[in-house]
């Protein structure tokens, strides 16, 4: 009786083991973005690599099995695509000549149910040299929708204080280049590149917006505390 009453403790034991072990395999996200919370999704990589007689497009966009992000990634490098075909057009100038649209994203936050993404866009049509330009999304995973300037600001209020805090830093970063102050004044298309993270948001300005070409981009971080004081 006893030995039976140990056989049973012990199938016991390691029948729930394997559904415990099962369990922690299916809710394991495995990938290398950072972790800030328990709720994430899988991104997966999509490779878009094509060239033609005047350009070579090499794009790495993330793709995550949620249909409405999904389809706005899709959405998004094909508007890119189509719209660097269309400005380059076919006209071959030289054999050396090649028309470049690069693109490639990081994950700033993917975690309790928002996924805030980076994508990095080289694009070269002719000049001196490449352009580049920053596209930022944020998702709200649980009422699925993407979250605009105005959902975290609220208002041309909210605008303002960021303006204000935004002008206050760079003033005292000591560029070696003149501020264009116009670039950070409360315009909404000033502050529509911004990623979020768990307890703040960052805001970026590419090239030409505050400052020259030979500057690069710049960004901000504020702390969203920060902004409902």
């Amino acid at each position: 009786m006893k030995k039976t009453t140990l056989i049973i403790l012990a199938l016991i034991l390691i029948i729930g083991g394997i559904v415990c072990y099962n369990k922690f395999i299916k809710n394991k996200v495995i990938n290398n973005n950072p972790i800030f919370g328990k709720t994430q999704v899988m991104v997966n990589n999509k490779k878009i690599t094509e060239g033609g007689k005047n350009y070579t497009i090499d794009i790495t966009y993330p793709l995550v099995d949620v249909k409405f992000v999904d389809e706005d990634m899709n959405k998004l490098i094909n508007e890119q695509i189509s719209q660097f075909k269309t400005d380059i057009g076919t006209e071959v100038i030289s054999p050396n000549w090649q028309n470049t649209l690069f693109i490639n994203y990081e994950v700033i936050n993917n975690s309790d149910s928002l996924l805030s993404l980076k994508f990095d866009v080289e694009l070269f049509t002719g000049g001196a040299h490449p352009n580049h330009f920053i596209i930022t999304r944020n998702y709200d995973l649980d009422t699925e929708r993407i979250i605009t300037l105005w959902t975290i600001l609220e208002n041309q209020e909210g605008l303002n204080k960021v303006s204000l805090i935004t002008l206050d830093y760079f003033k005292h970063q000591q560029l070696e280049y003149d501020l264009f102050t116009d670039g950070l004044g409360a315009k909404k298309e000033n502050y529509e590149r911004f990623n979020l993270t768990k307890d703040s948001v960052i805001f970026y300005f590419p090239e030409y917006q505050i400052a020259p070409y030979v500057a690069g981009s710049q960004q901000i971080e504020i702390k969203l505390n920060d902004l409902k004081k």
